[in-house]
């Protein structure tokens, strides 16, 4: 279940995944759960990182979907995660999954920013870079997320639902 949370101490919000999106393998320490909203979280910020970015500095990966497909295989979806994850380094960890952000903006184990979180950063820079929200660290990019046209019905429940909101109450 994909859900909106703070930052540690602040009023900040980011989405994020309730359970690990990824790789099943990579000597990880444990499966990733890959549940389907926060698959499709991941791969809406994937998606819109990739396609919505005027500068070419977010690029993913070359061959990436034109479409939004939610139905992305794991492996697939590991794939795109550990491209990613390659583009962004030393910032971020390599092992092709998102894991849910704890609150902090840094991994206690390895020091390196949760890959979900640098993705929402990622994500919020371009909007603002693009003229569609005025400002980071608010909720405006979260409802962006929540009006888009193209975010599935599902993710949108569960990230109202963490919000504990009805979709017709906002």
């Amino acid at each position: 279940m994909a859900l909106v949370d703070l930052y540690s101490g602040t009023n900040f919000p980011y989405v994020s995944v309730t359970f690990a999106v990824g790789s099943k393998e990579h000597g990880t320490r444990r499966p990733a759960d890959n549940m389907p909203t926060d698959k499709m979280l991941v791969f809406y910020l994937l998606w819109y990182i990739q396609n919505g970015d005027l500068t070419g500095k977010y690029e993913v990966i070359e061959g990436f979907p034109n479409g939004l497909d939610y139905t992305q295989n794991n492996d697939y979806i590991a794939y795109l995660i550990g491209e990613y994850q390659k583009k962004n380094r030393p910032t971020l960890y390599f092992d092709a999954r998102a894991d849910r952000a704890r609150g902090a903006y840094k991994t206690s184990i390895t020091r390196t920013v949760y890959t979900i979180l640098h993705l929402y950063h990622s994500f919020e820079m371009l909007l603002q870079q693009t003229n569609v929200i005025k400002k980071m660290g608010g909720m405006e990019a979260v409802d962006y997320i929540l009006d888009d046209e193209f975010t599935p019905a599902e993710l949108r429940n569960d990230l109202f639902r963490s919000m504990n909101i009805t979709p017709w109450s906002k």
